[in-house]
């Protein structure tokens, strides 16, 4: 009887905190990316979102020890179906090195988009399943919330990850990023590095070879200050190593975005 009413005390307190969760959402956790990780609250602490050059949206939202990477196939609202086959994917990696995903084995579930371009934030829910590529564990999400992430930046840059490397000037000013966060999900590397005040993030095949590259045709930079965002307009991005064995990844590039801001002496050094 004590073990029934322990297991009963757990279960109500936990929903009580979901519940909590959800009640205060649109009053003090706005932006938000959040949700019920195997039965264990997740709250992503940095959080961005980005259109590639294939017109995809990616959601990425990271904490010290978790990254949660959301890749859908259009940026339009609607429902997203991922699984196996599927063009979306949802991706987890705890610690950088433990990877789940929605593609491998028997993962399921969907994306809703409620909001995204037009309104210049993202906002939708989620619910899935994924495994390792071995199928030798699973992790779910269920209660998801993506609330009004704003496109083309990052928010609450965190104390950065000090495997990675990422420089560049920004009208002649370092950006010295706080944050720099790569990550790979549906074909496409995706680096964001941000300071206090503005976030960079250039992305690109994920079967990029050496050589030199042009923005916007080849590859998407961004440049975001407080919930405004641009993209690149023209530049460059020269790849000069890429170990996919490894998934480490070196370049450097510069680019002018539409509204004018260059982005020069930019280098890059990260594990995807």
């Amino acid at each position: 009887m004590k073990l029934l009413m322990k297991k009963l005390i757990v279960a109500v307190l936990t929903l009580i905190a979901i519940v909590g969760c959800e009640k205060n959402l649109d009053e003090d956790n706005s932006p938000a990316i959040q949700a019920v990780r195997n039965g264990e609250f997740f709250k992503a602490q940095d959080m961005a979102a980005s259109i590639d050059i294939d017109g995809r949206l990616i959601i990425q939202g990271t904490n010290q020890l978790e990254s949660l990477t959301i890749s859908l196939d259009d940026s339009s609202p609607g429902t997203y179906i991922l699984g196996q086959g599927a063009s979306s994917e949802a991706t987890y990696v705890f610690n950088n090195s433990q990877s789940f995903s929605s593609n491998a084995n028997d993962g399921r579930g969907e994306v809703t988009i409620t909001s995204s371009s037009n309104s210049g934030f993202v906002s939708g829910t989620f619910d899935f399943v994924t495994y390792t590529a071995n199928a030798s564990d699973s992790l779910y999400m269920r209660k998801g919330v993506i609330f009004e992430v704003p496109l083309g930046g990052t928010i609450n840059p965190g104390n950065g990850n000090t495997t990675n490397s990422f420089a560049a000037d920004v009208d002649g000013q370092a950006l010295n990023p706080s944050l720099v966060s790569p990550n790979v999900s549906s074909g496409t590397i995706l680096i964001f590095a941000s300071n206090q005040n503005i976030s960079l993030s250039i992305s690109f095949p994920d079967t990029i070879v050496p050589g030199v590259y042009s923005f916007p045709t080849d590859a998407t930079g961004l440049y975001a200050q407080g919930t405004s965002g641009e993209t690149a307009q023209s530049g460059t991005i020269e790849i000069l190593t890429h170990d996919t064995a490894n998934n480490s990844i070196t370049g450097t590039f510069n680019y002018t975005t539409t509204g004018g801001i260059v982005i020069d002496n930019g280098s890059f050094d990260v594990q995807y």
